[in-house]
């Protein structure tokens, strides 16, 4: 009986893990104050099991420019006058940023131009 029963686990056990590992995580929100620039999405892709979206600032008028997430941490380190990108990876249905080891969950991002 148990080795009828066992191929029929193995495939639900597949199943879920499948599922489970390309969830799509939610729309992020892009937020923008007077003068700054827009946050710009980049195309996703999926590497491995993982799907993970590039999204970047461009400064204006060659001004330093800076990224934020979640209002206010700041994003990946770059250098001055540049565009900043970073990549996002969608993990357990949640955007996450890693930087020097460290994960943060995103839900929004923003840029600034100084």
């Amino acid at each position: 009986m148990f080795f009828k029963i066992l191929p029929i686990i193995l495939f639900i056990f597949s199943f879920v893990n499948c599922v489970a590992t390309a969830e799509k995580c939610p729309p992020l929100n892009l937020t923008t104050d007077t003068g700054n620039p827009i946050p710009k999405l980049g195309a996703e892709t999926k590497i491995g099991d993982i799907i993970q979206m590039p999204i970047s600032c461009t400064g204006k008028d060659k001004k330093d420019v800076y990224m934020f997430f979640n209002g206010n941490i700041g994003g990946p380190s770059h250098p001055k006058n540049e565009p900043i990108t970073a990549h996002l990876h969608c993990i357990d249905g949640k955007w996450k940023y890693t930087e020097n080891g460290v994960s943060i969950v995103i839900t929004q991002v923003s840029c600034i131009s100084a």
